[in-house]
């Protein structure tokens, strides 16, 4: 599991065939879903397998916990819990039966093996989110794209006279905005991932690289070399801070 992924156990059943846990994953961005950060997990001994129960709604009721999966209910309280299956590959493993009885456990019980999968589980589960940004190269991007949008109004302004050219000065950067803002990648980290066209992340990184591509060569074509160089260096630097999204872009 990678080191900077930090798991709770919140809740662990145990019985002679069956474990029973519901882990959290903490520290993930805002607004992941709740079916990403909670999944409770079911495991039998006998098949040394584990399967998620998708979960569906909860309740409580008279000091008794309920929750409803896909694959049936569970109810327990501060000593007892039932777990009823209607369809569950791990449950008919070795003839087990469809209703399972557990005792609640400490989590510091669970056998090692057992966590070590769990967390390997996990750990699968979060090499497929989007990676946090930090707050420093979020605020640095945004000013590479405001840069941008400066650059390419004030080249679009030195290309016809009259009235065309301030057209132009509106236009070419309305148009590389509406690029950027229409294709996109669900829960990319940079911003969000909404967006009228979803498109795989390497086309999504296309997007991006050919606006602060226009925008540099759009400085060196107003005469603004030096300032060419130092913005094409900081989107450099804007990147190499962003390998973690840029790996996972390209995974998408």
């Amino acid at each position: 599991m990678p080191d900077s992924l930090d798991l709770s156990f919140l809740y662990h059943f145990a019985s002679p065939t069956h474990t029973l846990a519901e882990v959290r994953i903490n520290g993930l961005p805002e607004g992941t879903s709740p079916g990403t950060v909670y999944h409770w997990l079911l495991y039998h001994h006998g098949a040394d397998r584990l399967e998620r129960l998708r979960f569906k709604s909860m309740g409580s009721e008279g000091g008794t916990e309920q929750r409803c999966f896909e694959q049936g209910e569970l109810e327990f309280d501060a000593s007892t819990a039932r777990l009823k299956l209607e369809a569950s590959d791990v449950a008919v493993a070795g003839g087990a039966s469809h209703e399972l009885s557990f005792d609640v456990a400490d989590a510091s019980t669970m056998a090692d093996q057992l966590v070590s999968q769990i967390q390997l589980y996990v750990a699968n589960v979060v090499s497929g989110l989007p990676p946090r940004m930090h707050p420093a190269n979020l605020a640095l991007r945004l000013g590479l794209e405001l840069a941008a949008l400066t650059s390419l109004g004030v080249w679009g302004l030195d290309q016809a006279d009259g009235a065309a050219r301030y057209g132009l000065l509106v236009g070419v950067p309305a148009a590389a905005a509406g690029a950027w803002g229409t294709f996109t990648v669900p829960n990319d980290p940079s911003r969000g991932g909404k967006g009228a066209v979803t498109v795989p992340g390497w086309a999504r990184l296309g997007v991006e690289l050919g606006v602060f591509g226009f925008a540099t060569w759009a400085m060196v074509d107003t005469g603004r070399g030096d300032l060419a160089v130092g913005y094409a260096a900081t989107v450099g630097l804007h990147h190499v801070l962003s390998f973690r999204r840029i790996r996972w872009l390209l995974r998408r």
